[in-house]
């Protein structure tokens, strides 16, 4: 009687765990071959959605997440940011040099050959990027506009398709264009982010271990 109360008192005791507590990764795998995973992290709050099958992507989501009581509240991509392009930039004053120069940054996987990035300069001339690079460009840049695709010959296809086709960052807009400069362009991007969901959703808290979600349990993952 002793050890079944025991139980009784950690069960209510985890049934009431604080979210604090609700931090990593935690999945829903059946027939062992395909599954759901969540991974949150505390510090900035950022969580990342993933289904998959057979080892093959079929979602991805990601945003920020945060949580009252026993719910987990999830602010993903919707129809204002799913198409979007994440990039950094910074400009700078080139008086060294007679043309304006562009530095990209995106290869951070050197294995995919699939994911492309074609930087549009003046919303007309267009230019493929294949890996991290610089150029020159002639004409005073007044505006950028970064997109980036998949692509692939016919004997090479995906295990499953994207769900989007391209994606597109803001147009930057160069200030005083009349002056030369160095523009420095980071551009994040995965073949994960072709493969975007909507998710503004939330999840129930059933224990520090397990979380619910359209009456589906995950659990946290061993770290």
């Amino acid at each position: 009687m002793r050890h079944l109360l025991i139980i009784f008192i950690l069960s209510i005791f985890e049934s009431c765990t604080s979210t604090n507590h609700i931090q990593g990764s935690y999945n829903n795998v059946y027939f062992g071959i395909a599954g759901e995973k969540f991974t949150f992290f505390k510090e900035p709050n950022k969580f990342e959605y993933y289904s998959s099958t057979e080892g093959a992507l079929k979602a991805y989501s990601s945003g920020t997440w945060k949580q009252d009581k026993r719910s987990i509240f999830l602010s993903g991509y919707d129809n204002k940011n799913i198409n979007i392009l994440n990039i950094k930039n910074n400009v700078k004053d080139y008086p060294n040099d007679n043309r304006d120069k562009i530095v990209v940054h995106y290869k951070v996987d050197p294995l995919d050959i699939f994911t492309k990035v074609d930087v549009i300069v003046n919303r007309t001339f267009q230019i493929r990027i294949s890996d991290d690079t610089a150029f020159f460009v002639d004409n005073a840049v007044r505006t950028l506009l970064i997109k980036s695709y998949l692509a692939h010959q016919e004997d090479q296809l995906y295990r499953t398709s994207p769900l989007i086709d391209t994606l597109y960052s803001p147009e930057i807009k160069i200030a005083d264009p009349d002056k030369h400069k160095l523009i420095l362009l980071k551009v994040n991007v995965a073949q994960k982010d072709f493969y975007r969901v909507k998710l503004i959703d939330t999840l129930t808290v059933k224990n520090r271990r397990i979380l619910l979600w359209h009456n589906k349990e995950f659990k946290k993952i061993k770290e």
